[in-house]
């Protein structure tokens, strides 16, 4: 079994939508992207010409694979879009107990649901600490998980390798009408 690790870049706004058309001319336009592959059935994209100027790696001298490696399993920088119909919970095997916004107090019960992605973003919940309620989505994640109908995945970067840039952040937000943020997403 593989682990990808990944970036995931995504809208704020719950219900925001964009064309994939649109988004694929706004990251082909900023060259976060070029040529598009077929991996396990998915049209992936691979590193622009601009990649590493969106993405900052952090680190003294990070090794950043931008083409697909002639060992099959091996990670490499590449870009994927999901587009779902509904919200949905975007956490993997990384997923760390969400505070509670008002008194940043950690709640572990909620991770008991996540790990068969039933979680809501609407769903009420009550800060066992200072008694607040919000709803899940409102929850600080701690760049482990969102929740989101479109994301942007940017494979091969590691938990806190990397950041995406204000100039794509921007773009990102210029085709969306509306900010977008990211956490970082770890799969089996």
């Amino acid at each position: 079994m593989s682990v990808s690790n990944r970036l995931i870049l995504y809208p704020q706004g719950l219900q925001t939508h964009v064309t994939p058309q649109a988004l694929v001319n706004c990251l082909r336009k900023c060259q976060l992207i070029s040529a598009p592959f077929e991996f396990e059935g998915h049209v992936h994209y691979l590193a622009g010409d601009k990649f590493i100027d969106h993405i900052s790696f952090l680190g003294c001298s990070p090794f950043i694979q931008l083409e697909p490696p002639e060992l099959e399993g091996s990670e490499f920088c590449h870009v994927t879009l999901q587009f779902n119909d509904d919200v949905k919970f975007l956490g993997g095997e990384n997923v760390r107990a969400p505070s509670c916004p008002a008194c940043k107090a950690r709640d572990e019960q909620v991770l008991q649901t996540t790990a068969n992605n039933e979680l809501s973003a609407t769903t009420p919940w009550r800060c066992p600490q200072c008694g607040v309620e919000h709803l899940l989505h409102q929850l600080n994640w701690r760049q482990t998980a969102a929740f989101s109908r479109l994301s942007v995945e940017v494979w091969g970067v590691h938990e806190g390798e990397a950041v995406p840039n204000n100039g794509l952040m921007n773009a990102l937000a210029a085709v969306t009408d509306g900010p977008w943020a990211y956490f970082y997403q770890i799969t089996k």
